[in-house]
């Protein structure tokens, strides 16, 4: 595997370019927009991807520990993700939407202020991340992992959970205040 270490990305053209098997390690792709560009077996360690605008861009089997995707929107019709691992990544206050996340981790990933909509979550790990203030709407939720989650605030709207795991420590409050909100959800064994 390749690897490029401390590389701002940010006045070049990646348009149309392909990455194979590289690891980045503390790049900055911070304010770009990525068209057309491919991402494949690719690592990104400590990268920073904030407020980056993908238009047809792919990533498959890549990992992103430590690395800032916060604040944009991972969509179906602009950004490929296939069997992706984001442990350990900062993704506060971005969208996932229409999205098939399947089979991904988000294990001690700090999603905050997040918001799934219209996303398939089977067997989606989610151990130990924070997810505080997340909405997931109108998503499946099925045998997925939310052991060891933050929720404060975190709502459910017009989703399906189903053989997922939930670990309160003893404590669940349904409701708006302290705990999440379960509004016109399916649990089904």
């Amino acid at each position: 595997m390749s690897k490029i270490t401390l590389q701002s990305f940010s006045k070049i053209d990646l348009q149309g370019k392909e990455f194979k098997g590289v690891h980045f390690v503390g790049c900055s792709f911070l304010n770009m927009e990525l068209r057309f560009t491919i991402f494949e077996n690719c690592s990104f360690s400590d990268c920073n991807f904030e407020k980056c605008l993908f238009n047809n861009t792919s990533f498959e089997g890549c990992s992103f520990p430590g690395t800032k995707l916060s604040w944009f929107t991972f969509e179906k019709k602009s950004l490929n993700l296939i069997k992706c691992n984001f442990d350990q990544a900062i993704i506060k206050g971005s969208i996932f939407q229409d999205v098939d996340l399947s089979y991904f981790s988000f294990q001690k990933t700090d999603l905050e202020s997040s918001v799934f909509s219209r996303c398939q979550l089977k067997k989606t790990n989610f151990q130990g991340a924070n997810l505080e203030k997340v909405i997931f709407d109108h998503c499946l939720l099925l045998e997925t992992n939310l052991e060891e989650t933050k929720l404060n605030g975190t709502s459910f709207p017009n989703s399906k959970i189903s053989k997922t795991i939930l670990d309160f420590d003893g404590f669940l409050q349904i409701g708006s205040s302290l705990g999440f909100t379960l509004n016109k959800i399916d649990f089904t064994a």
